[in-house]
């Protein structure tokens, strides 16, 4: 999930597939999923309207999707800011990816 609530995804692919755009809007999504969704949401905390944008959306989320939030405090749009959330981003993956399988 992208930083800073950024939860619709803007391109120009999106010209003339108006119903398309829609049906994936994430924000049109999220109250109506039935499916079991665990997913991870960053927010940087220098600019309070970043995070508050992250908890309004999480509080969207119908009861099948579960949102962990991780919220860097005084983080700006900095590397060495990004570098704080990859440990933390890592964990949460490992603890919901499934082993590899021989196959």
């Amino acid at each position: 999930m992208p930083i800073d609530a950024y939860f619709i995804p803007y391109s120009l692919l999106w010209k003339r597939h108006e119903a398309d755009r829609l049906a994936n809007n994430p924000q049109r999504m999220l109250p109506r999923s039935t499916a079991d969704l665990d997913t991870l949401a960053t927010a940087r905390g220098a600019e309070p309207y970043e995070i508050n944008g992250v908890k309004a959306f999480i509080t969207k989320a119908s009861a099948t999707v579960k949102i962990t939030n991780l919220e860097v405090p005084h983080a700006q749009y900095l590397t060495s800011d990004f570098k704080i959330v990859i440990p933390a981003g890592l964990e949460w993956l490992s603890q919901h990816l499934a082993a590899p399988t021989a196959g």
